[in-house]
């Protein structure tokens, strides 16, 4: 895959990728948050601040609710059934914040997407968005093993309570 060391490169020397799990709109050209009017990009995603730009402080930072969020596990399948929105897995570094719910992180880059059940269009817009991203489209039961090619899950150990 000639993403993987695009993003790798980027990657502190000491420290291996994060995996999350999220959910995007999808789109003939491409995947964009649910919440922002942010367009992922093949490769590395910058996080910046949508809430309070001009914060001084790198994206996620502590005071804010910026940075490129996600989920430790993937969303249930129901999750997925929607004509608009689409899941897959992410490696996150740089900075990174950990939440009960889920994590945030400075960098991400995009590593598999959930690839539909039935033959829709749905299913051909994953395929195609897949391939722009040059990203592995794989069925939620192995979305998982996919996303642990590319990083680590976070250990329970490490979520905080909530």
């Amino acid at each position: 895959m000639t993403t993987e060391l695009a993003w790798r490169s980027e990657a502190p020397d000491l420290a291996e990728a994060l995996i999350g799990y999220r959910q995007w709109r999808l789109n003939e050209w491409g995947l964009t948050s649910p919440f922002h009017d942010y367009a992922w990009e093949k490769g590395v995603n910058t996080a910046l601040c949508a809430r309070r730009p001009g914060h001084l402080e790198r994206a996620p930072a502590h005071s804010c609710g910026c940075g490129l969020h996600a989920w430790y596990r993937p969303a249930p399948r129901l999750g997925h059934a929607t004509p608009a929105l689409v899941g897959g897995a992410i490696a996150m570094w740089g900075e990174v914040e950990l939440h009960p719910t889920g994590l945030r992180s400075q960098y991400a880059c995009v590593v598999a997407l959930v690839l539909p059940w039935i033959g829709t269009s749905k299913r051909r817009r994953v395929t195609g968005v897949g391939e722009l991203l040059e990203v592995e489209i794989v069925p939620l039961n192995a979305l998982t093993v996919a996303a642990e090619r590319y990083g680590k899950p976070v250990s329970d150990a490490l979520v905080p309570p909530g």
